[in-house]
């Protein structure tokens, strides 16, 4: 395969990463739709692995695809080392809506990957808990990205699942059941320091997302803190 043609196609996975549906990968590229999955077919079949499986959400990248979006990536600004260069006021801000500890770890990982580009400017903004007002920002385009808890499903929004883990209980050194197995009673007669920046839980059955749910309610607060500071 050409070069050209293979540089061709590495932009049509590219756009379909960023953009997350053929529909709008097309209008970007100026293509019809038809022709961006032909040149999808021509790609897996030139890679020989799976590049995107169909979702309610979207087309979801697979490991393949998004390997090939960096590899565009580094090629492009290989091609044309003057966007690596740009003056300090030419560049774009990327607005972002996240915790610290995410945005830290989101600084780490990007600014120690081949490709990224220096013409863009990451721009954290102190992170909203309110899931009404998060979605509001993104349709209004005052926030580029939100990584947090899960917020109401909409049409306009592509939405992706970045990763889930099981949940612990803190307690403090010196706390009365810190050598002991932890019971339901002492969950609910212990006090309580309530993170409102929280996580969303998830059960594989609706009866245990209901039990979920109501131990989260039976919580005894003693303190409410929008930080993760710790109080023995």
């Amino acid at each position: 395969m050409k070069k050209e043609m293979e540089l061709k196609l590495l932009r049509v996975i590219h756009t379909l990463v960023m953009s997350g549906t053929v529909t709008e990968t097309a209008r970007r590229l100026k293509q019809s739709p038809g022709n961006i999955s032909y040149q999808l077919g021509k790609a897996r079949e030139f890679t020989g692995k799976p590049l995107f499986t169909r979702t309610r959400e979207g087309m979801k990248p697979e490991p393949a695809a998004l390997q090939l979006s960096r590899h565009y990536l580094q090629l492009t600004n290989e091609s044309h080392p003057t966007r690596a260069v740009k003056p300090h006021r030419e560049r774009q801000n990327l607005k972002i809506n996240t915790l610290s500890l995410v945005e830290m770890l989101f600084a780490v990982n990007v600014l120690g990957d081949n490709a990224y580009h220096p013409a863009w400017r990451f721009v954290f903004n102190s992170y909203i808990t309110n899931a009404e007002e998060r979605l509001r920002q993104l349709k209004n385009h005052t926030v580029d990205i939100d990584i947090g808890n899960k917020i109401p499903v909409d049409r306009s929004i592509s939405a992706v699942k970045l990763f889930t883990s099981g949940a612990s209980v803190l307690v403090g050194k010196h706390h009365r059941v810190h050598k002991t197995p932890f019971s339901i009673e002492e969950w609910e007669n212990s006090p309580h320091v309530v993170w409102t920046a929280a996580s969303d839980f998830y059960s594989r059955t609706i009866d245990g997302a209901a039990q979920i749910e109501q131990l989260v309610k039976s919580r005894k607060a003693d303190v409410v803190s929008g930080s993760m500071g710790f109080v023995e």
